[in-house]
């Protein structure tokens, strides 16, 4: 049966007679025929594609504030308000989470925790947005001020994961604490997507990070960096809303 009715569509494709090739021709009207619509169906219509796009987020932002948000506040130890999530976050090892108001965490964000310290850190400040697949990886203090963003698929860690002495790895030891040096990506900063932020980095206040970049030393306030190491091609001034640009 299968195979008739593959020979059959093959047939038409190919439209091998005058019958096959009619039929072909109606296929393709149909494929491209469309419904009238009349001018006083419109309203109908446009409510009905705006209820579809609406209806989903509405779903979305009922999982996060029932569902969501409160399993991943349970694991933080301190929250602000107006928490939005679209995914669980997922934490691995120890770690103290401190929130401010309006964090927005778009998507996966994975938290892996070292063991040199006891307590690592990781601060999001008011406003803060964490994109889709970020990582952070911290032994001792990964922090983002007020309104700082790290774009999709960016890394940012505080060490370099394994000792940098070979025998040191093969014995399973942790990193070293000399070795570790917290992160700070100050306000309204902004790290383009796929970025890598390595350990003892600052990114200074309203700096922007290029895509794909990787940046390994500080970055100064009010520039523009990217490429691998990155590095600052322009500079600007500070916005004029800031009220500390005076």
């Amino acid at each position: 049966m299968a195979g008739g009715l593959s020979g059959f569509i093959l047939k038409v494709r190919k439209a091998e007679t005058p019958f096959f090739a009619r039929l072909k021709r109606l296929v393709l009207a149909a494929a491209v025929s469309e419904m009238p619509v009349p001018g006083f169906t419109r309203p109908l219509w446009s409510a009905l594609y705006h209820g579809r796009m609406l209806a989903p987020e509405l779903w979305r932002r009922l999982l996060s504030v029932a569902y969501r948000s409160p399993m991943f506040r349970s694991q933080c130890a301190r929250v602000g308000s107006r928490l939005y999530l679209e995914q669980i976050p997922r934490i691995s090892g120890r770690v103290k989470l401190l929130l401010g108001d309006d964090v927005n965490i778009s998507g996966h964000f994975n938290v892996r925790a070292g063991r040199t310290f006891d307590d690592p850190e990781i601060i999001l400040g008011n406003k803060v947005f964490i994109g889709h697949q970020v990582v952070m990886q911290v032994a001792r203090r990964i922090e983002m001020e007020e309104g700082a963003a790290l774009a999709g698929g960016c890394y940012v860690t505080d060490n370099d994961a394994h000792p940098l002495d070979a025998a040191a790895r093969l014995r399973g030891e942790t990193v070293a604490q000399g070795d570790v040096l917290p992160v700070k990506i100050c306000r309204h900063a902004w790290v383009g997507r796929g970025s890598f932020i390595m350990k003892g980095v600052t990114i200074g206040e309203f700096a922007i990070v290029g895509v794909g970049s990787v940046v390994v030393s500080d970055i100064p306030p009010y520039s523009i960096a990217m490429g691998n190491p990155a590095r600052v091609v322009k500079k600007m001034g500070p916005p004029v809303h800031d009220d500390r640009s005076g």
